[in-house]
């Protein structure tokens, strides 16, 4: 596990700048397109596509994995794993979790500068309304950054028991696949705004894995969790 940590460090070193480069062009080509045309109809299509099979109803489901993107669930799953991470000696890795409250803030102040309007009723149905900026979504941008973390830190937490660490890992992962189809399915938010929420999310989580790896080092197990 430990040379796998230091291969995947490696690696992520390598990769990060290409990821944040492509991620940078392609949000900033979708902003504009999104704020010239706010209504498109690849974003109808999918929307509908998304809602079509309305037999089984998803609603409980896909609210409940967005969830931990409303304002108190998201804070109080933030603070757990600060504290969680803290307790057990994991200081970085518990002071970089809070960064995301950063780029919470600094999405907010993107959606407000697109100022894309939020999918309408009679379009696709509305399950799920908001009155702020659609693009990018902040539940997406939220879940990419934090669970996204989440994620890459458990190769690097090894005083957590192997069951807690996949535990985790599976959490995180179901997550960071379900929000986008979640936040479309609820009529909350168009296909291209998660597209360009994860974009946003890959150019900040970049950023902070980048200040990550820079320092982090082989851990070593001093007990379980």
């Amino acid at each position: 596990m430990k040379q796998y940590s230091e291969w995947l460090s490696l690696k992520m070193k390598k990769i990060m700048p290409l990821i944040f480069l492509g991620s940078v062009f392609s949000v900033i080509t979708l902003a504009l397109i999104v704020h010239i045309f706010p209504e498109l109809n690849f974003d109808i299509h999918i929307s509908q596509e998304v809602q079509e099979n309305r037999g089984i109803d998803l609603s409980f489901m896909m609210k409940a994995i967005s969830l931990f993107g409303q304002p108190i669930p998201a804070l109080t799953s933030v603070l757990f794993f600060f504290l969680l991470y803290f307790m057990t000696s994991y200081r970085r890795e518990a002071f970089f979790i809070l960064t995301v409250l950063v780029t919470d803030s600094l999405n907010l102040l993107f959606k407000v500068i697109i100022h894309r309007p939020r999918p309408s009723e009679g379009v696709i149905h509305i399950l799920e309304k908001a009155n702020d900026s659609s693009f990018p979504s902040g539940h997406v941008v939220h879940y990419v950054v934090f669970w996204g973390f989440i994620l890459i830190t458990t190769f690097y937490t090894t005083k957590f028991s192997l069951l807690l660490r996949v535990l985790i890992a599976f959490l995180s992962g179901f997550l960071l696949i379900t929000i986008p189809f979640s936040r479309i399915y609820l009529g909350a938010h168009w296909a291209t705004d998660v597209i360009g929420a994860y974009l946003v999310g890959i150019i900040f989580l970049t950023i902070i894995l980048n200040f990550y790896f820079k320092s982090v080092g082989p851990r070593r197990s001093n007990g379980h969790l």
